[in-house]
């Protein structure tokens, strides 16, 4: 709380000295200074002069307090983190209660995020248990190994492994989902225990006062959380909160349990793909150019060439080799001939080859990811 007195009452306040000063008989006593008060000119001498604005002698200071800092909670953000240079974070919140019609509801979802900006890499995994696939968050990975990001959607008909590069979406826009998308900050409460360590990081365990959710209406939030006593940031974080929620798309008076943890501080990660994005990652390695082909580029999210033979020929090219490298071509259209449009397959990823006549003769090539928006 502030002290800083507002300049109306110091004003009131000289005024009023300097009245019950002039009402008193007989000689002035010496004022006897006191810490905090405000005390009038010892220069004896000192005196208000004709044409004067102020008082001459030992100007008066008056040391105000400074404000005291507003307590703004403690943030789940990602931005907490910055200062690590890797971490692993896991988050499991449960979700159960019953719905107007005394339906009995359950969720759960877990994320488990990773991160190694020393590489960089990362690795983000959302699983949702909502039996509802439209309200669902669904199973998802994110992987990101240098410029490549890869995106495992098992919803996605037409490729469960997406790849882009990390100019389309850089390392730390990669988090789909996270805790702060469910608490606001967290108010702590009492100290319980100093110098406590979890997870390999000396904390401050103390319970928590209030945690504000930023979804439901919670009528009761207890819980506990860990602070690192270096940096600040959330080490563990668990507690319930009972009231209203939204449980599988519907609302739904229950309690919701979470448990937050922070963990591989600083130590090294190792990011792996899953099984489908790396057959994804060595087809687009693998995948046939001719000996002749021009202007090549193979990138994870784009595979081009330039052909002096024309589109036909190239078509005849790819219908021989792409079998042995695992591709099958499930359509192929040429109605617009010499326009040439495949749609091939490579396990669980697909992509379309476009071929088109060249501007100068022979033939333009453009294979990119089959992509199906959700």
């Amino acid at each position: 709380m502030s002290t800083r007195l507002p300049v109306k009452l110091i004003i009131l306040s000289l005024t009023l000295a300097v009245m019950l000063g002039c009402s008193q008989t007989g000689p002035a006593a010496k004022p006897t200074a006191v810490p905090g008060e405000i005390t009038s000119p010892t220069n004896p001498s000192a005196a208000l002069t004709p044409g004067s604005t102020q008082l001459e002698g030992t100007p008066m200071q008056l040391e105000i307090p400074d404000e005291t800092p507003i307590d703004e909670g403690i943030s789940l953000t990602a931005d907490t983190l910055d200062t690590l240079k890797s971490y692993a974070i896991q988050m499991t919140i449960k979700l159960q209660g019953k719905n107007a019609d005394d339906k009995s509801l359950k969720q759960t979802i877990q994320i488990l995020d990773e991160v190694d900006k020393n590489k960089p890499a990362r690795h983000y995994k959302i699983d949702d248990d909502n039996p509802d696939a439209e309200m669902s968050l669904g199973k998802m990975d994110a992987f990101s190994l240098g410029e490549n990001v890869y995106l495992y959607d098992p919803r996605n008909t037409e490729s469960v492994c997406t790849i882009s590069t990390t100019s389309d979406m850089p390392l730390e826009d990669m988090g789909l989902f996270s805790a702060s998308d469910y608490f606001d900050t967290i108010e702590k409460g009492d100290l319980l225990k100093q110098g406590e360590e979890v997870n390999g990081v000396k904390t401050d365990h103390y319970t928590v006062k209030n945690a504000y959710l930023i979804t439901g209406n919670p009528t009761s939030v207890k819980g506990e959380v860990w602070l690192a006593q270096e940096g600040g940031y959330v080490v563990r974080f668990t507690g319930e909160a009972e009231g209203d929620f939204e449980i599988q798309g519907d609302s739904a008076t229950g309690t919701v349990t979470w448990e937050y943890n922070v963990s591989k501080i600083n130590q090294s990660i190792d990011v792996k793909l899953n099984s489908e994005c790396e057959a994804a990652a060595k087809a687009i390695d693998e995948f046939p150019f001719p000996a002749n082909a021009t202007d090549p580029v193979r990138s994870s999210d784009l595979l081009s060439f330039n052909s002096p033979d024309e589109p036909g020929v190239v078509a005849g090219f790819l219908r021989a080799q792409l079998p042995g490298k695992g591709w099958k071509i499930i359509s192929e259209d040429d109605s617009q001939a010499p326009l040439i449009i495949m749609t091939i397959e490579n396990g669980s990823f697909k992509m379309d080859v476009t071929i088109t006549p060249g501007d100068a003769g022979g033939s333009s090539v453009i294979i990119s990811p089959s992509i199906t928006t959700l």
